[in-house]
């Protein structure tokens, strides 16, 4: 009997324990459930963010935030998401993920980009924001997981959108004076780009002070480069008529077209339309134009690099420099190739004394380049910020050096503060990066001098095209081939700015 009665006890004991047992299961499985759901997603997350190709990385990205929309990552994966929408052109979804990253982040250059790309109404609100994002763009956020290549390249990319973006915005409200830096900013980098490339050409041709020698050259650009799109038709009879309007020929006009088509898709074509109109069996890349309209001057030079040889003092290009010891705005351009070896420590320490002698209303930025530009440190009047740039500079290959110089003198002509405008190109003469159709660096100079230290710059075409750049612009030369002497030359160039530095 009490052997029935313990039995029965052990019974009642394992049934409640099992109960326990399964009430708490029950209780603690959705929290399980949850952090395996997490774990699952961000594994996606570390799977995704390592995919090369933007398609299938905004795939899972969009799928992680499906997953775990509260992740800690989840801003990360917005930009990622934001990002790869710019890279493969989905107009769609840079708006949505750009809304979406602008709601979590409403200073976010990079939404700001995306949204810039999807269908909006111009406005000059929207042009401040623009404006806004893109005084931020040192502060962009880099996304867990990317390279600094890559990041490298999403600012580049995030600053050319929001420039760009500020330009086509002053066209579509006929603005065309303020449009005309922004837009000749962004077809300097992105010179194939067939938005800005004729909008820029709106720009020239319209408003007050028109220049017609530029605007015409764009202009016939944007028809080859706008061929075979849906707006190529229109874009093509609306360059046609304008030209005949200022007393233009069709003849001329299809020699404009030809001379621009070259290294574009339109090529082929336009060379035959050519050839057909004028009875000449072929054209080259250089060509002198038929009698043009009064207003219209001859085509300019085709290449960015090459000035002609002998030049007059009178040729020079009529600059309106400050005198050289007013507070300055200095641009340093810097080749990252020459970061090796025994250079690295000594161009570094050089440049870091140079900026951190700057005076009280003295403005400094950095950019690097090698194969392509990297924007290191806006303007800022903060000498640590400019140390902190070139500590964490790294060696690079490659030189675009004539994309570098043209983008930092368009940068110091729209944002400087002091009429005083220098830009202090190191490197060793080779522009390995040619950027097709660039007007001839000598027409840009937006009165900026340009000083130049060429590092191991062998005789003949690597001196000459620092040389050149510094003669046009009323600047120094000064070439060294030892290490030692580059301090040496910092101190002239800094002399020449009244900046008083250590030699």
């Amino acid at each position: 009997m009490a052997r029935a009665e313990n039995t029965s006890r052990n019974g009642d004991r394992k049934r409640a324990i099992a109960i326990s047992v399964c009430a708490l299961f029950l209780f603690l499985t959705p929290s399980l459930l949850a952090q395996a759901s997490s774990t699952d997603a961000l594994s996606g997350y570390v799977r995704g963010v390592q995919l090369s190709d933007p398609a299938r990385r905004l795939a899972a990205m969009e799928e992680f935030l499906r997953s775990d929309p509260s992740s800690s990552l989840a801003r990360d994966a917005l930009e990622i998401a934001t990002w790869d929408s710019i890279q493969i052109g989905d107009t769609a979804r840079c708006s949505r993920w750009g809304g979406e990253l602008l709601k979590r982040s409403p200073r976010s250059p990079l939404a700001q980009a995306a949204l810039s790309l999807a269908s909006h109404t111009p406005s000059l609100a929207g042009i401040e924001s623009l404006r806004s994002a893109l005084s931020g763009l040192d502060q962009i956020h880099k996304p867990e997981g990317f390279s600094e290549a890559e990041f490298a390249e999403l600012r580049r990319r995030v600053w050319l959108l929001l420039d760009g973006a500020m330009g086509l915005d002053y066209v579509a409200l006929q603005q065309y004076e303020d449009a005309r830096p922004y837009l000749k900013l962004a077809v300097s980098i992105a010179p194939n780009d067939p938005r800005f490339t004729y909008s820029y050409a709106l720009a020239l041709l319209s408003g007050k002070n028109p220049d017609t020698k530029n605007g015409y050259w764009q202009l016939a650009r944007a028809v080859n480069l706008n061929a075979g799109s849906s707006a190529g038709a229109g874009i093509a009879q609306y360059a046609r008529s304008k030209y005949r309007a200022d007393g233009g020929t069709d003849a001329d006009w299809k020699q404009f077209v030809a001379v621009t088509s070259i290294g574009t898709h339109n090529q082929t074509r336009a060379m035959e339309e050519y050839r057909a109109a004028s009875g000449t069996a072929a054209l080259g890349t250089t060509v002198t134009a038929k009698k043009l309209p009064e207003g219209v001057p001859p085509l300019p030079p085709k290449t960015a690099d090459e000035e002609p040889q002998s030049q007059t003092a009178s040729a020079l290009p009529q600059l309106k420099l400050a005198p050289p010891t007013d507070p300055v705005s200095l641009g340093i351009l810097l080749q990252t190739g020459l970061l090796k070896g025994e250079n690295r420590k000594v161009i570094l320490n050089a440049l870091r004394d140079l900026v951190l002698h700057l005076r009280e209303n003295d403005e400094a930025f950095l950019m690097a380049f090698s194969d392509q530009l990297d924007f290191e440190q806006d303007l800022t009047a903060q000498d640590q910020l400019l140390d902190d740039a070139l500590v964490h500079l790294k060696a690079g290959s490659g030189a675009a050096l004539v994309d570098g110089v043209s983008f930092a003198i368009g940068h110091l002509d729209r944002i400087a503060k002091n009429r005083n405008r220098v830009l202090l190109v190191i490197s060793d003469g080779r522009n390995t990066v040619h950027s097709p159709d660039m007007p001839p660096l000598s027409s840009e100079l937006h009165d900026v001098r340009i000083d130049c230290i060429g590092v191991n710059a062998s005789a003949g075409a690597d001196q000459s095209l620092l040389q050149r750049l510094s003669w046009y612009s009323r600047g120094n030369a000064i070439f060294v081939s030892d290490p030692q002497q580059f301090r040496a030359a910092t101190f002239k160039i800094a002399q020449s700015m009244g900046i008083d530095f250590p030699l």
